[in-house]
């Protein structure tokens, strides 16, 4: 079974793979992918790609809601407007815009007018040509700063620097024509796409369109981010395996994905991969500082470490040799710092000079940076040492921030982080740590902002802004989740999941969070599939508790000190104290696991081999990648692998105090419970033993008469789901026919096997009470595309990722005829229009919601004449015959979509338990 299982995988990955989007009609209904449009500030200026100042970055995803014999519709949904340059007015400010933190008055995010499909783009499949379709809705009407088709808004001025100066504002006033830009960027993209000196090309992951600029808000280039389809490799690494890389470390980490290589058969290994945006990436230590179209040769020498070369070399090589130098100079003395920095400097200079000529200009830019933030996250870091250390003395006049100097003066931390400079994060780190302990010197605040970190979520919450509040926020609120169990930060979880927009930084939260719950509390630690399973004492029967700590050659209470033997036997010689003094002993297993390699720094004795179980490394690294708590904790859970607490650090004494009293706890809780338990167990008996013998008698008068009533209730039903309007069937063998006698031999014969393969799919599922939801889907979408046949409008079948189509089932021949009278009401009176069918998952997950969706003129005031039409009439009488033979409560909704006492469509919606 499980050789076909992996089979079937393996076919399901290769076929996925090997789809390849090489044009327009490889597209499916689904499909999505997005874009960025660099536009610059000065109409003149010629930009590089990856430049960030004076230039407008709008990004904006598209997905495919309909395709016809010479279109394909897409929805637009614009994600992002970020603004920054500096001011012609007073070099020393940037004006600076990111809708990703930024909210209109009424708290609403930029683009959510763009939400329901309402702004559609149809791209002619011959012509290239796009014809957009902007719906406004009543507020844009009102409001012309939130019009769809022409943007308004008032950028930031913010100083440069981290000090605050006076300077006069002239409150800049900026606008970008959208539906021009969008319009001639698809074109752009798409002729690029379909150029027919390139037949068959890849999607094009950038387009230059220098030569093309003619006037102000126009594109200067246009880079897909991501598509829910393949894209084609445009980034290749070769490295030589350098031997201090385990096997098992070997893979790419590119922000949150985990890229594998490709294994050689002269050992070395490859990546190959999309890379969107210049990043920084990760094979273990060693730090990649990648360009889109990068080919980067990764060799190993033992005197002088990794050897860069190929396109993209330099970038990669100047930051590990820098990086090394800020690692060995995190930690200056204040009177060493003059020194220190001028010394860091000339570092800097020489490295620069050794690999500016092979260096581009984004990574140039982000060396600078990364220069500027390690003076001044160096300067900051002293600061608050001295202020830690002397707080209750009266400080030298000297010992203040230097804020005129040129390193702070330069910074830009709200659009900075877009060059990813190397201290950064180290940079404001400790700045928050300086405007906290600013905070706490005043006599009327009551809270230390540096003591939890429930108090310095808040703090960051409260006083930073764009992206440092997201960095700072993210950071504390994973410290949070992963030093407590995550019922103590859900009220900090919901509320930054709620705020933040950063999709790198939520996807990592929301990541986090997930793996975390693996090892909750209630949780079992058989469902994580570690490797030292096997060497932790488990069985089928909860009677035992197990206390188990994995770790390496830090374990113990005094981690730091180096003696890992003393640390080794007094972690050992606690717990066993403890359990016995508890009465504990045969209640309690003891499980410490460490790697192989921490076996050479211990003098083995037999009361270390015998309290100890050395694994391979690897295992102990798999533990780590699995088991995300803080690393060295202690895990209490029984001996059928739940999980009670995961806390308690090993480096504290006090955790074995409390490990003892949670396990104590936990055994009489148990015992309370029993008592309470049996008492009720006794009435719930004999309430039992009536109900069943009054059962029994009842049973036994009314089961004939059930078994007649269903058997006509089935006939009944079996009748209704054979049913298919005789209209439908005139007309689609009518359209078929018009293209046979127009000589589109082609579409009339795939029309044709449509029609049977509709007609096919009906009369099996008559035969069937409940059909699956992938069934359904597909049966509408038979339907839709044949109806398209006779009048011209687009369809969307949006399902939620949550819902899994093959295994929901539900009644089938349900949903088309309520989708045929879409069809017959909405959209041929108007001779087209807009369908839109979503199914989601209700509020509590236990129904599913079909919404059905029209752009017609909606239901009339006499809705029961509606009833009598075939559509909505069958419905009706399946839901009654239903209700009575699978007791299901199916509700049915209807409603007319109304703004400014305007009927824009109708609503149909299904709510059907699962």
């Amino acid at each position: 079974m499980k050789k076909t299982l992996f089979t079937f995988l393996v076919f399901v990955s290769i076929c996925v793979q090997a789809r390849e989007i090489r044009n327009l009609k490889d597209l499916r209904i689904g499909d999505s992918f997005s874009i960025r449009i660099t536009v610059p500030i000065e109409p003149a200026r010629q930009l590089s790609v990856w430049e960030i100042e004076q230039s407008q970055k709008i990004d904006v995803g598209f997905q495919v809601l309909g395709i016809t014999q010479d279109s394909v519709v897409l929805a637009i949904q614009p994600t992002r407007w970020f603004i920054y340059y500096q001011s012609p007015h007073d070099k020393r400010v940037s004006v600076y815009l990111d809708s990703d933190y930024v909210l209109y008055s009424d708290k609403k995010r930029f683009f959510y007018q763009f939400n329901d499909h309402s702004a559609t783009a149809s791209i002619n499949t011959g012509s290239g040509k796009a014809t957009l379709r902007l719906i406004p809705k009543p507020e844009e009407e009102k409001n012309a700063s939130r019009s769809k088709k022409e943007w308004y808004t008032q950028p930031y001025e913010i100083p440069q620097g981290l000090g605050f100066f006076y300077f006069d504002s002239f409150f800049p006033d900026f606008s970008l024509n959208f539906e021009e830009l969008i319009k001639a960027s698809l074109e752009s993209f798409i002729a690029r796409w379909e150029d027919p000196a390139k037949p068959a090309a890849p999607v094009p992951w950038l387009v230059e369109l220098n030569p093309e600029r003619n006037k102000a808000d126009a594109a200067t280039f246009i880079n897909i981010l991501d598509a829910s389809f393949p894209l084609q490799s445009n980034t290749f690494i070769s490295l030589t395996h350098p031997g201090e890389i385990p096997e098992d470390r070997l893979f790419l980490k590119v922000g949150n994905r985990k890229i594998m290589p490709t294994k050689k058969e002269d050992n070395s290994y490859e990546f190959s991969f999309f890379l969107p945006l210049p990043k920084r990436a990760y094979i273990g230590d060693l730090i990649l500082d990648l360009t889109p179209s990068d080919s980067l040769i990764i060799g190993y020498d033992k005197d002088t470490g990794f050897v860069f070369e190929g396109r993209g070399a330099a970038n990669s090589a100047f930051t590990n040799a820098i990086t090394k130098w800020y690692s060995a100079n995190e930690d200056i003395q204040k009177a060493d710092m003059e020194n220190r920095l001028a010394e860091g400097e000339k570092v800097y200079q020489s490295t620069l000079d050794k690999n500016f000529p092979g260096m581009n200009s984004y990574w140039l830019k982000s060396a600078k940076l990364s220069n500027d933030y390690w003076h001044s996250s160096q300067q900051f870091k002293t600061y608050n040492k001295n202020i830690r250390e002397n707080w209750s003395r009266k400080r030298p006049s000297d010992d203040i921030i230097p804020w005129n100097d040129d390193h702070i003066k330069s910074l830009f931390p709200s659009a900075d982080y877009l060059y990813q400079p190397y201290m950064y994060a180290d940079l404001v780190d400790n700045f928050f740590i300086y405007k906290a302990r600013e905070a706490n010197n005043s006599v009327m605040t009551g809270m230390n902002y540096l003591e939890g970190y429930i108090s310095s979520y808040y703090f960051s919450d409260a006083v930073f802004w764009g992206y440092p509040r997201t960095h700072l926020t993210s950071k504390t609120l994973k410290e949070l989740m992963v030093n407590s169990h995550l019922e103590r930060s859900n009220r900090e979880y919901e509320d930054f999941i709620s705020k933040q927009h950063d999709p790198e930084t939520l996807e990592a939260v929301i990541a986090l969070h997930r793996q975390l719950k693996m090892i909750e509390p209630g949780a079992n630690i058989k469902e994580l599939g570690l490797d030292v399973e096997k060497y932790i004492p488990l069985k089928k029967n909860p009677d035992k508790y197990i206390i188990l700590l994995v770790g390496d050659d830090k374990i113990g209470f005094n981690r730091n000190s180096g003696d890992y033997k003393t640390n080794i036997k007094e972690i050992q010689e606690s717990l066993k104290n403890s359990l016995r003094e508890n009465n504990l002993t045969d209640k309690v297993d003891l499980c410490l696991i460490t790697s192989v390699s921490s076996k050479s720094k211990l003098e083995v004795t037999p009361e270390i081999e015998n309290g100890i179980i050395f694994v391979p490394d690897k295992e102990v690294r798999d533990y780590e990648d699995k088991v995300v708590s803080k690393k060295r904790s202690f895990i209490v859970l029984k001996s059928n692998g739940e999980i009670v607490s995961r806390d308690d650090p090993s480096e504290d004494k006090l955790s074995i105090h409390f490990l003892i009293k949670l396990i104590k706890e936990d055994i009489e809780n148990p015992k309370n419970q029993d008592s309470a338990t049996g008492r009720i167990l006794v009435i719930l008996f004999t309430i039992l033993i009536s109900a069943i013998i009054s059962f029994l008698a009842a049973r036994y008068l009314i089961t004939r008469r059930e078994r007649i009533k269903r058997r006509i209730q089935e006939l009944e039903l079996k009748a209704i789901r054979a049913q298919i309007n005789p209209h439908f069937t005139f007309n689609a063998l009518g359209s078929i026919q018009n293209l046979i006698l127009q000589k589109k031999d082609r579409e009339a014969n795939e029309y044709l096997v449509n029609f049977a393969k509709l007609l096919r799919m009906v009369l099996s599922t008559s035969e069937k009470k409940l059909i699956s939801l992938s069934d359904e889907i597909e049966l509408l979408d038979l339907y839709l595309r044949l109806e398209q046949l006779r009048v011209h409008f687009t369809y969307a079948i949006n399902v939620d990722q949550s819902i899994d189509t093959e295994n929901e089932d539900i009644p089938g021949m349900l949903i088309q005829p309520i989708v045929e009278n879409a069809v017959k009401h909405g959209i041929v009176p108007n001779g087209g229009g807009s369908i839109i069918i979503n199914f989601k998952l209700g509020f509590n997950t236990t129904a599913l919601l079909v919404e059905v969706i029209d752009s017609g003129k909606g239901f009339p005031n006499e809705i029961d004449s509606l009833s009598q039409g075939f559509g909505l009439k069958s419905v009706r009488e399946r839901l009654n015959l239903l209700s009575k033979e699978l007791h299901l409560d199916i509700e049915l909704k209807t409603g007319n979509i109304i703004e400014e006492n305007k009927i824009l469509g109708a609503s149909v919606n299904l709510y059907i338990p699962v």
